[in-house]
């Protein structure tokens, strides 16, 4: 491919001295305005925050930690040209190359190289067509690179955007004049073109896919599900709405369970097992919270929803003999005469949980 004028330019501003030298010197064609353009969404440069597959708080991060760190670009439906340009402070550092790039992911559009080094982060895009090239105004990937932040805090304290608009900027139509762009700094002294007005935002408000729930099911001293202070394991959380699960965990060896990324929200929390009269709560959330205990009857073994002569002779059966966990009552890892004490408690009586919100 032939590269243009502009091209060229371009691919010598990604050398490092050419960032850091002087500006980036443009030769002009007629030009017109923005004007079609400033009629819609400026464009925005935005940066958000990934560990372990998922999107975190830039406004928090943490301490010795690894990121994947995307910068974004929204509010505009086409590019000619793109380049942000960024400083990093001492306390983070960089992976040798991104792990993606607009390039991958739009066609018509070439990466014209990148800098990840001396604290410097650069990359800049050009359309392979002869003016412009569409991406989604909605949020289109610039670039993704891997971080590590050694100190904790807001990302806004250790990433800084370059606002010389020979080093960030977005020009969206060569037909509209190579030296006509948007930049962040539009009063920037000595540039040669127009410059309409970009923002940017290193670490936005951080609004969560959900949150994570915590609590511990504990075995019912009683037929209304009166929580004892003994955890028990292999019991089954369910969170769903109108039938559809949103959240499932699991209960460890003491009865705890964490539920991930819960959306904000009223829901039915089931709580079942392979031997319990299963019991549905409410659970509200609107932020990451540990809930209440919950009781829940463990003794139904014929899975009837009732306890009765039947599970009486379940229960006899792990009398004194073959230990099993869901007839130890009171946790001692023993099936003795105490736990038939828990036991004949809630024998022969209706179970009645009472409406509980979490």
């Amino acid at each position: 491919m032939t590269l243009s004028l502009k091209q060229k330019l371009l691919a010598a501003a990604l050398s490092l001295s050419a960032f850091f030298a002087a500006a980036l010197i443009i030769l002009c064609l007629p030009s017109t305005s923005y004007a079609a353009q400033l009629g819609a969404e400026q464009p925005h440069i935005y940066f958000t925050y990934e560990k372990d597959g998922q999107e975190v708080d830039g406004n928090d991060l943490l301490s010795d930690s690894e990121y994947d760190v995307k910068i974004w670009i929204k509010g505009v439906e086409s590019i000619s040209t793109l380049q942000v340009t960024a400083t990093l402070a001492d306390s983070v550092t960089c992976a040798s190359a991104p792990t993606a790039l607009m390039s991958d992911s739009v066609s018509g559009v070439t990466s014209m190289g990148y800098v990840l080094n001396s604290g410097n982060v650069v990359f800049g895009f050009v359309s392979d067509n002869a003016d412009t090239t569409a991406i989604d105004s909605s949020g289109t990937l610039i670039a993704c690179v891997s971080m590590t932040f050694a100190q904790a805090g807001d990302a806004e304290s250790f990433i800084t955007v370059s606002t010389n608009p020979n080093l960030t900027f977005v020009q969206t139509n060569y037909n509209e004049g190579y030296e006509n762009a948007y930049a962040i700094d539009t009063e920037f002294e000595g540039y040669l073109g127009t410059l309409y007005p970009m923002t940017y935002d290193i670490s936005p408000v951080f609004t969560p896919a959900g949150f994570d729930i915590s609590g511990t099911v504990m075995i019912a001293t009683d037929s209304t599900g009166t929580a004892s202070s003994v955890g028990i394991t292999g019991i089954t959380v369910t969170v769903s709405n109108n039938g559809t699960t949103v959240a499932s965990a699991v209960t460890d060896e003491n009865g705890s369970y964490t539920l991930s990324c819960v959306p904000a929200g009223d829901y039915t929390m089931t709580i079942s097992g392979p031997t319990t009269v299963d019991r549905e709560v409410t659970l509200s959330v609107t932020g990451e919270k540990t809930v209440d205990p919950v009781g829940v009857i463990i003794c139904d073994y014929s899975t009837d929803k009732l306890v009765d002569s039947t599970d009486l002779t379940y229960f006899l059966g792990y009398y004194g003999g073959n230990y099993y966990i869901y007839a130890d009552l009171n946790g001692d890892a023993l099936v003795d005469s105490t736990d038939l004490t828990y036991f004949l408690a809630i024998y022969g009586k209706a179970t009645s949980y009472p409406d509980v919100t979490l």
